[in-house]
């Protein structure tokens, strides 16, 4: 039991790091704004 709920902690936390790291391509829609750029314009 106690290897079954240590194996789910290790996937869960594999999984929010990797969650974690990734970023979509391009350029959000709060980015565009910093940018001061719509979505029009790209």
């Amino acid at each position: 039991m106690m290897v079954i709920a240590s194996g789910a902690a290790v996937l869960a936390l594999l999984a929010l790091t990797g969650l974690s790291v990734y970023k979509p391509r391009g350029v959000t829609p709060y980015g565009a704004r910093k940018q001061g750029t719509t979505a029009a314009e790209r």
